[in-house]
């Protein structure tokens, strides 16, 4: 007589373990299988390296830059770049490398006409993550600012060409303390582009660096 109750009973057992079967998570039923990353931009997990170009415009339009970015303490990285301006009057014809400002003014008796400046400068900063895509830096450096002057001669004194002599001026040439802030602002998992702003010369910070590896 009891086998007819056992019947119903095993059954009722069967129905409920495979509904609680089908109610437990994937993780549970394949738990080899690893949880999907979550898209966009992630905290920083690894120590990050990146190189690219970097100008201070308008005045050093050529440079490099480079950082090392680790992600301990919340995030600290350390940031190096060098940036030059190429287009001084040394590439001048009338540019004259054996006489100074001041020897033309005097001796030749040259006419003031005007003057130029050409700067180069190397500096080092401290990074900071703000969010997932945005990096903040601040530091400093040494920026070389040499002096040419502009003068018109007589054609026949033996400088300079067609009467008009740029000469470097070193008593107007100095090397001052550069004073910069910015960021790099993630466009994609390789590339982060450069904003920022620096006292000598004064202007703008611009540029794009490759990150390696991925982030």
């Amino acid at each position: 007589m009891s086998r007819p109750l056992l019947a119903p009973f095993s059954t009722s057992v069967v129905v409920l373990a495979l509904a609680a079967l089908g109610a437990a998570p994937a993780s549970a039923q394949f738990p080899d299988q690893a949880p999907a990353r979550p898209r966009g931009p992630q905290p920083l997990t690894t120590t990050q390296y990146g190189i690219g170009y970097v100008a201070n415009a308008p005045d050093a339009t050529v440079g490099g830059g480079a950082y090392v970015l680790s992600p301990r303490w919340g995030g600290i990285g350390v940031y190096l770049d060098a940036k030059f301006d190429i287009s001084n009057p040394t590439d001048e014809r009338g540019y004259d490398p054996s006489v100074t400002s001041q020897q033309v003014a005097d001796m030749v008796g040259g006419q003031f006409r005007g003057t130029e400046a050409s700067w180069r400068s190397m500096n080092v900063a401290l990074m900071r993550p703000l969010t997932p895509s945005l990096i903040a830096y601040a530091g400093g450096g040494m920026a070389r600012m040499t002096v040419f002057d502009l003068y018109n001669v007589d054609p026949e004194e033996p400088v300079g060409l067609g009467g008009l002599v740029w000469a470097e001026n070193p008593d107007a040439t100095e090397t001052r303390v550069n004073l910069m802030v910015g960021f790099l602002m993630r466009l994609t998992s390789r590339v982060s582009a450069h904003f920022g702003y620096e006292t000598q010369p004064a202007g703008a910070t611009v540029g794009a660096s490759l990150r390696i590896p991925r982030w």
